[in-house]
């Protein structure tokens, strides 16, 4: 094969590309009523004895409105996600000794019990120590300054640990799944051994902490055994790891795909970039205390975002997300776990706030895919499409080994701009090639011209085929080779792979095509009996093969029929199109989308979420008869574009009166001179405030009203009747409250929001006359400069 001058050639031989997968080794399994049954391989998780690749996110019950839990599982489920983990938060229930509360947001079994109703399983994860940036590590204030050590084996934390077990197992009774219902897995303890928490209840914040533990492999057992004596039975008990002890056979051992920012080093301006990047294969043995080669890889802690610190605010943007995600499923992930899915808010204490002393007191959005007010973040766009490609093809991609070229892994650091980062995942010759063009910390560029050759047992596979392709700066792709689709083999594609649809007998395939780059699908020709292109594009026929290059679109599909007969039909949208896609079921059927708003799949049809616009507009593929708006009587006007079926529909503007008064104080202060005490007069010392007049009667109708507000100054906070009810770090992006939750509160009240200038990093003295405090002066301006009242408006369609 010739290759031109100015082409980048990369070789990934797979030839010798093979995983033995061991069964019947490891004690994790189990059956529910009606006969499921879930066990492991020493690779992936199987279900009924078929390879299994279950996507699970973290939402944590006691830090969201219980009111509006059903709502935000129902998005978690329409992003692919099929476990739901959670922290059982042990300050959350017993803030006080002896005094359990499982009431309102704490409601454990109501959440877990929705979980069962929307078929999502649950991962419960009931500590005792949990960490998550919660006050005390989730530890209760009453355990410190006890005369035992915390987090081992001493006989009188092992009381507290028991009763706090028995207090969940009376929540979970009923709900394993044994008993039929979702509890598929526990996890004891977290980061044991590895990280404590701050003591919140010491003097000087962080100056005392608990501890990171002691006793090892003799703790977590205990801890195993205690749960199981109380009844808590699962087919799985697990345990993280980077370092943590795992007492080997016990515990699965649960691992992350790390972050791209690490919030929790103060140091933001040195933070160095991260080796998480970079493909490598998690199943091989490395540095952990048990052998890797005979567990899965199993994920709880790929980072879906990050919270802010105080001193450290990134900003996530959605690629990171997503090629976090594409690198930790290329390395062999097969339970794939984000850590937050679903950012929250915690709750206030009936004596102090639950959050760590660097973090907001009230807000965890955690910049995860779902916001702290149910946001559809960017990252949860891109991670849907990838998503719903493991819900699809789970059984075709888990038995897949990690093929890595020798430039890359250990070879590349984090900082190299110029060599192209790919692996592959592969199985008899078939399989996947990754991509990856985005790095934190470090400005990427695009790759020109690329072109692989993939070296298999029978042939060698050029992708593209004839010419070379791009890879824009942080673009990640999953593009297939040796694919068969249905009974069609598909030598090669540069098209990404969504999703299947059965419809009247036949195979649609949806792929987009990724940025930058043009679609470009290779077919064997002795699998097909013809091929038509309909839309713009162009197909050729050379060496046996059909190449066609459709342009993008609505309108793009290739009809092929094999030559068993079998029909199949392959729909390519762009880029933009494919953020906005959306499966589940409709009327009946399963059914796909393409809908800017957010799709919320109900009983009975679907909940359409949009902020600030009153026009809706849905593409829905096969079509749908009969939808009505259940709100309105808005009728719901229906054409056609390319394939689908277009909908569109208005609904009533939104009229609502919301009032802000702003305004800007100076203040007198004392300070010292050197010699006294003096009074004098200094500007911006004081915070800008806004008072913000809300009739409740202004939120009939929307899914919720949201404030945005831009500000100068360090600390965001909002106050209704005196009350903290949210607060914000500045890191520059807009500040974010959801109204709808507080409207009870705000009957008869205001809210009251108001931006903290920045410390000075001077030490003065000042203040009292008691005592002179070295204290830090406040520095620079505060001013809220923008507060946008932003609708998010909802449409109801149900099926007539």
């Amino acid at each position: 094969m010739n290759f031109n001058r100015k082409e980048k050639k990369y070789v990934l031989d797979i030839r010798n590309v093979h995983k033995d997968i061991q069964e019947g080794h490891l004690c994790w399994h189990g059956s529910d009523t009606a006969g499921n049954r879930i066990d492991f391989t020493n690779y992936y998780p199987r279900w009924n004895g078929k390879p299994w690749l279950p996507v699970m996110g973290e939402f944590h019950y006691s830090r969201y409105p219980h009111d509006e839990w059903e709502t935000e599982l129902r998005k978690m489920k329409a992003c692919g996600i099929n476990i739901v983990a959670t922290y059982i938060i042990w300050i959350h229930h017993e803030e006080d000794e002896g005094e359990f509360d499982w009431s309102g947001n704490r409601n454990l079994r109501d959440f877990v019990e929705l979980c069962a109703s929307l078929d999502l399983l649950c991962w419960s994860r009931i500590g005792p120590f949990c960490h998550g940036e919660v006050r005390n590590g989730g530890i209760p204030d009453w355990l410190y300054g006890r005369p035992f050590p915390l987090r081992c084996n001493d006989e009188r934390y092992l009381f507290y640990v028991e009763r706090l077990y028995r207090e969940i197992h009376n929540q979970l009774t009923g709900t394993y799944f044994k008993d039929g219902g979702p509890v598929m897995g526990v996890q004891l303890e977290n980061e044991f051994m590895q990280s404590g928490a701050p003591w919140e209840t010491t003097r000087e914040h962080g100056c005392e902490w608990v501890s990171v533990g002691d006793d090892g492999n003799e703790h977590m057992s205990t801890l195993k055994q205690l749960a199981r004596n109380i009844g808590i039975d699962v087919p799985v008990y697990g345990c993280t790891t980077w370092g943590s002890p795992v007492p080997e056979g016990e515990f699965m051992p649960m691992r992350g795909g790390g972050y791209a920012f690490y919030a929790w080093e103060e140091d933001a301006e040195n933070e160095a970039p991260k080796g998480n990047f970079l493909f490598c294969d998690w199943h091989v043995p490395g540095n952990q205390p048990y052998d890797e080669t005979q567990v899965p890889y199993v994920g709880c802690e790929t980072g879906g975002g990050m919270q802010s610190f105080y001193q450290n605010r990134p900003i996530v943007p959605g690629v990171s997300t997503e090629a976090l995600s594409v690198i930790t499923l290329a390395g062999g992930c097969n339970l794939h776990g984000y850590y937050m899915f679903h950012g929250g808010s915690n709750p206030v204490g009936k004596h102090s706030f639950m959050n760590e002393y660097r973090l907001p007191r009230i807000s965890y959005d955690f910049q995860a895919p779902l916001r702290e007010f149910g946001q559809l973040d960017d990252s949860y766009r891109r991670l849907k499409r990838l998503h719903l490609f493991i819900n699809s093809f789970d059984e075709y991609l888990a038995p897949m080994a990690v093929a890595l070229p020798d430039n890359n892994g250990s070879n590349m650091k984090p900082t190299d701009t110029e060599t192209l980062r790919y692996a592959a995942r592969t199985n008899d010759d078939c399989g996947f090639i990754f991509l990856n063009n985005y790095q934190d910390h470090v400005e990427m560029h695009d790759q020109h011209n690329v072109r692989l050759h993939i070296e298999t047992k029978d042939k060698t596979i050029d992708l593209p085929y004839g010419r070379g392709l791009t890879l824009r700066k942080d673009v990640c792709a999953v593009l297939p080779f040796n694919l068969k689709l249905s009974d069609i083999l598909l030598q090669s594609a540069v098209a990404q792979l969504i999703t299947s649809l059965e419809v009247n007998q036949e195979t649609w395939y949806f792929f987009f095509e990724p940025e930058g780059m043009n679609a470009q699908y290779v077919f064997v020709i002795s699998t097909l009996e013809s091929l038509e292109l309909n839309g713009n594009g162009t197909q050729r026929q050379t060496d046996g093969l059909i190449v066609v290059e459709p342009r993008s679109g609505l309108d793009s599909v290739i009809r092929i029929v094999a030559k068993t007969g079998k029909s199949v039909n392959i729909c390519t949208l762009t880029h933009e199109q494919s953020l906005n896609f959306w499966k589940g079921e409709l009327q009946g059927r399963e059914r796909v989308l393409i809908c800017e708003a957010a799709v919320i799949f109900n009983k009975d049809g679907l909940e359409l979420r949009q902020e600030g616009l009153e026009e809706f507009e849905w593409l829905t593929f096969p079509a749908v008869a009969n939808l009505a708006d259940f709100d309105s009587p808005a009728s719901i006007h229906t054409d056609h574009q390319g394939i689908f079926q277009r909908q569109h529909c208005s609904v009533k503007t939104w009229e609502g009166k919301v009032d802000v008064e702003t305004s800007r104080r100076m203040g007198t202060g004392t300070v010292w001179t050197g010699t006294a005490f003096v009074a004098e007069e200094r500007q911006d010392v004081l915070p800008d405030q806004a008072v913000v007049h809300l009739d409740a009667a202004s939120l009939d109708g929307l899914s919720d009203l949201r404030l945005e507000i831009d500000y100068e100054g360090d600390i965001g906070e909002a106050y209704i009747d005196g009350k903290l009810i949210h607060d914000n770090f500045n890191n520059g992006t807009p500040w974010v409250i959801g109204l709808k939750r507080f409207i009870r509160q705000l009957d008869g009240n205001d809210l009251y929001l108001r931006a903290i200038p920045r410390p000075s990093t001077e030490k003065e003295v000042g203040f009292t006359e008691m005592a002179a405090i070295q204290a830090k002066q406040p520095a620079g301006t505060t001013h809220l400069s923008d507060i946008r009242i932003v609708p998010e408006y909802k449409m109801n369609l149900v099926v007539n």
